[in-house]
């Protein structure tokens, strides 16, 4: 039988519904969890019903889910992770300003997949990321995703019980001053990029150049 946990993961904090085989995984319990950006590590919430079944096949298996529970070795690997960060940062935000790419670098997190590297960043979407991509395969042979600051997730909902159902809310700005309308849940909006200065950094910044 499936069961249904809230987990949080990443730098950002996001949350997110995954699945699992097993009903034993309790509060506070460090896991391993496949996401759509690779492997690594997660918190667990709180145990949530299972979304219901429509049983007309259009509620396929969700590619969020509970691996296992963290191990010595697990914890090991993200703790060397962690510590290559810095590291990462700084190659990765020369990078960038190597292109005259017109983001703003704002954190990095290393997975538990080898070589794979999530960037947090703040800019104007979507981008041509081919480019930039290629220099960091090239040049450090890092597997990169981009993330903006403030996306617009797929599932960021205002009400506690769609979030649920769906499956992912985030932390971190993005919503507050488009979504906050009424029925809003306290709790779940997010700061919108007038009250966190984002529209100050990137008008500052110089359009994407063209391709």
């Amino acid at each position: 039988m499936e069961h249904a946990y809230l987990v949080r993961y990443g730098v950002m904090h996001d949350v997110s519904r995954f699945s699992s085989d097993s009903a034993d995984f309790e509060r506070g319990q460090s896991v391993v969890i496949r996401t759509h950006r690779g492997i690594e590590l997660g918190q667990v919430l709180l145990k949530i019903p299972r979304p219901p079944d429509p049983g007309d096949g259009s509620n396929p298996a969700s590619s969020a889910v509970i691996l296992r529970s963290a191990g010595p070795d697990d914890l090991e690997r993200a703790s060397r992770a962690d510590l290559e960060r810095p590291h990462h940062f700084t190659f990765c935000r020369h990078a960038m300003e190597s292109l005259d790419w017109p983001v703003e670098l704002i954190d990095v997190e290393v997975l538990l997949d080898p070589g794979r590297v999530v960037l947090h960043y703040l800019g104007p979407r979507p981008l041509d990321l081919a480019g930039l991509l290629a220099t960091f395969r090239s040049r450090c042979g890092l597997d990169v995703m981009l993330e903006p600051v403030g996306r617009d997730s797929s599932g960021s909902l205002d009400h506690v019980s769609e979030a649920l159902g769906q499956g992912h809310f985030g932390a971190g700005c993005g919503d507050r001053g488009a979504g906050a309308g009424s029925g809003s849940s306290p709790g779940l909006t997010r700061g919108g990029c007038s009250d966190c200065g984002v529209k100050r950094i990137l008008a500052s910044r110089r359009p994407i150049p063209s391709r």
